[in-house]
């Protein structure tokens, strides 16, 4: 059995192959196209799980978690043309991000995927290079991204990580190296945060989203919490509109976003 140390949730899935045809040879990075949110690992891995998903990872990684779904010793289905010798990992991410990529807590995630890239390398004896295309197909080893697999192998239109995922930026971390961090632009997010209003009963009830200054999460539900009734908790559609941090941290204790069916499929990872 092989499974990385640093992993300390499980979510088992029926959907993958036993065995390998071949030696591992690869990483394959993926972005699960959900927010980078802490329980987005877990989630990640149970919607693969789904009989109307059928896919499968070896890990997902969030802010705060590596999850475990399949042995590294079997053959996980997430990138067609690099599954028999890839270990995947799924990403709390969008690959259409740019600026996001430097924004907190995503830097803190890519240092687990950082982690756990070091420590799946050093056992599998894969090498911390990024390959090219061309290496990729002539077979050598190493890390990619689910685009690259797509690219090469052309068995899949997934673009995942996207054009802008900093790559190196993880393999120097995973070799123990320090890369500094980009600052993101500045924009006017920096003083207020989105969030939805909620009045039945006659009571307010607010909902954001829990990276506080990050793009607003513009589908799903949250889940609510007053302040001076702790124990009401409400689901509610998003409804955007704007008000300053420094109001809504004095009236209401905010609570992570939770997975909902109505997140974008993280499948597309």
């Amino acid at each position: 059995m092989a499974v990385s140390p640093l992993a300390s949730d499980h979510v088992p899935n029926p959907y993958y192959y036993a065995g390998r045809n071949a030696r591992p040879r690869l990483v394959v990075l993926h972005t699960a196209e959900c927010p980078c949110q802490p329980g987005r690992a877990r989630s990640t891995c149970e919607f693969l799980a789904r009989p109307t998903v059928r896919a499968s990872t070896h890990y997902a990684v969030d802010p705060t978690t590596i999850c475990s779904q399949i042995d590294e010793d079997d053959t996980a289905w997430a990138a067609p043309g690099a599954n028999s010798d890839g270990i995947q990992i799924e990403q709390a991410a969008y690959a259409g991000w740019s600026a996001e990529w430097a924004g907190e807590p995503v830097p803190t995630m890519l240092r687990l995927t950082a982690a756990l890239v070091a420590d799946i390398c050093a056992r599998q004896g894969i090498p911390l290079v990024h390959l090219t295309n061309a290496q990729l197909a002539a077979g050598q080893r190493g890390i990619i991204t689910h685009n690259q697999a797509s690219e090469v192998y052309r068995q899949s239109d997934h673009w995942d990580c996207g054009p802008q995922f900093p790559i190196d930026q993880v393999i120097t971390w995973a070799k123990g190296g320090t890369y500094p961090t980009p600052t993101p632009p500045p924009t006017d997010e920096d003083d207020h945060v989105r969030f939805s209003i909620m009045d039945e009963d006659g009571s307010l009830y607010l909902g954001v989203d829990n990276v506080l200054t990050g793009p607003f999460s513009n589908y799903g539900f949250n889940t609510v919490r007053k302040a001076a009734e702790p124990d009401v908790e409400k689901n509610y559609p998003l409804r955007p509109i704007r008000i300053d941090k420094a109001s809504l941290a004095t009236a209401y204790t905010v609570i992570p976003l939770g997975k909902t069916d109505l997140d974008d499929d993280p499948s597309n990872g």
